[in-house]
């Protein structure tokens, strides 16, 4: 799951250049999140293990947040193979997921999207949040992550302890590179 540094650099550096990005600023915003989970003493071998259990071996299916999403959700469950699979969203879908009362494994963000029933889903119901640092999230880092039970951080540039690396500039990339 996990993508090296040297080989993800220089696509990040191309999206960098692209979009105009700030690299100090998404390295502050790593450095934020791997202190921060570090300091509420989240055990991420343990939610890394899950999260593989929950994909090992398994079909899964990603949802994102586009305009589709509704018939989409409709079309999956009139095929009654939720059951049978690990169900991710990808950050907005979460939403979508909820309002049908669905079960979601995991949750890719990056903590821009609605949170309404982020802080539910992951306490509450078990979901592993799978929180993604960059430069324009650090407030929210700061003021979501520690209201949630189960995180694994994720990153765009260097990866450290406990903000892994594994893919994708999108909610839905970073998604789709896990399952």
């Amino acid at each position: 799951m996990t993508v090296e540094w040297t080989d993800w650099k220089p696509f990040y550096l191309d999206i960098v250049r692209r979009l105009d990005l700030d690299i100090q600023a998404d390295m502050k915003a790593t450095k934020i999140l791997d202190e921060l989970l570090e300091s509420l003493d989240r055990n991420d071998t343990v939610l890394v293990s899950q999260m593989t259990a929950y994909l090992q071996g398994r079909t899964a299916i990603v949802f994102g947040a586009g305009p589709s999403l509704d018939r989409d959700i409709s079309t999956t469950i009139d095929s009654r193979i939720m059951q049978r699979c690990t169900i991710i969203a990808a950050d907005g879908a979460l939403e979508a997921l909820r309002a049908r009362g669905l079960r979601c494994h995991i949750v890719v963000t990056d903590l821009d999207g609605d949170r309404g029933g982020l802080q539910e889903y992951v306490n509450d119901r078990g979901t592993l949040a799978v929180i993604h640092a960059h430069g324009d999230n650090i407030s929210s880092i700061k003021t979501v992550v520690p209201r949630l039970t189960k995180v694994i951080g994720t990153t765009q540039v260097q990866p450290t302890e406990r903000v892994h690396l594994w893919g994708g500039f999108t909610d839905g990339d970073r998604a789709c590179y896990m399952a």
